[in-house]
């Protein structure tokens, strides 16, 4: 078992009960975790143990959210504690945003359509259509709606839509309508992953610094951590193939990052590593 303060060398991944015990201990004791969650009961989808699940994954991502499904979180992409305890909350801010414009989620939950998602590796590039599939003892377990690529010293992203295959559509007003977020809404899906970047911890300075991205002069640290933010969103929504080039996908995150940055809801804005410019 990973022990609370240790953490494995870069290279090694963790054990499926090292996640285990890495999510018990979140959902018990990290403050967003606790937060989100509670926001989440009191949207009317509460969630038990049984929400999150941990598996060997084939695809390269370290997690997903699927309504109809829950979190799933993969033990052989993750490095470290603090990756699983970030992962947890990037995709449970997903479930919230769904949740608080009336989505279901778990056993409740409709299929959300053809929109699902993976992430891209180091380079940011990654098919739309691939799933996020376990290994042949997981099987079952195919579904992610968000997913987010692993590794601390690389760059991931998380792209959100629903079960079986992965992709993101896209391209409508970015206004979640009742029943929640529209994953084949571009803006919509923009805005749950820049909330997403910002306040799950993926854009802290230890994280930037592990992937070399952060620069000397402590002037520059609150513009990269917004940078950050940006670049982590439009890699995801990149992976939609109804918005357009990599250029258009950065575009719709630009646009969206002003009132997507200035909402924290459930946690503070303290919380937050970014700002609205």
């Amino acid at each position: 078992m990973l022990q609370s303060g240790q953490e494995p060398v870069a290279l090694d991944t963790l054990t499926r009960a090292d996640v285990a015990d890495a999510v018990d201990h979140g959902l018990a004791t990290a403050g967003p975790v606790r937060k989100l969650l509670h926001a989440m009961a009191e949207a009317g989808c509460p969630v038990d143990r049984g929400f999150f699940h941990v598996l060997r994954c084939s695809a390269a991502v370290g997690g997903g959210f699927a309504p109809e499904h829950g979190v799933i979180l993969c033990h052989n992409r993750l490095h470290t504690r603090r990756e699983v305890l970030n992962a947890l909350a990037h995709e449970l801010i997903h479930a919230y945003d769904h949740c608080r414009y009336g989505g279901r989620v778990g056993a409740g939950a409709e299929p959300s359509g053809s929109g699902a998602s993976t992430s891209p590796g180091d380079d940011g590039d990654g098919g739309g259509g691939a799933a996020l599939t376990s290994g042949a003892s997981d099987a079952a377990a195919s579904a992610a709606p968000t997913a987010r690529s692993s590794g601390s010293s690389e760059d991931s992203s998380h792209c959100s839509g629903s079960g079986g295959g992965v992709d993101c559509g896209g391209g409508g007003s970015g206004s979640p309508r009742s029943g929640g977020l529209d994953w084949s809404d571009c803006r919509q899906h923009a805005c749950t992953e820049i909330r997403a970047a910002n306040l799950s911890g993926d854009c802290s300075l230890l994280q930037e610094l592990l992937r070399g991205n952060l620069p000397l002069l402590p002037l520059g640290w609150a513009a990269q951590q917004r940078a950050c933010v940006a670049r982590r969103a439009a890699l995801s929504v990149a992976m939609n193939p109804a918005c357009g080039t990599r250029d258009e996908a950065a575009a719709v995150v630009a646009e969206m990052m002003p009132a997507c940055l200035a909402d924290t809801a459930p946690l503070d804005a303290s919380e937050a590593v970014a700002t609205p410019p």
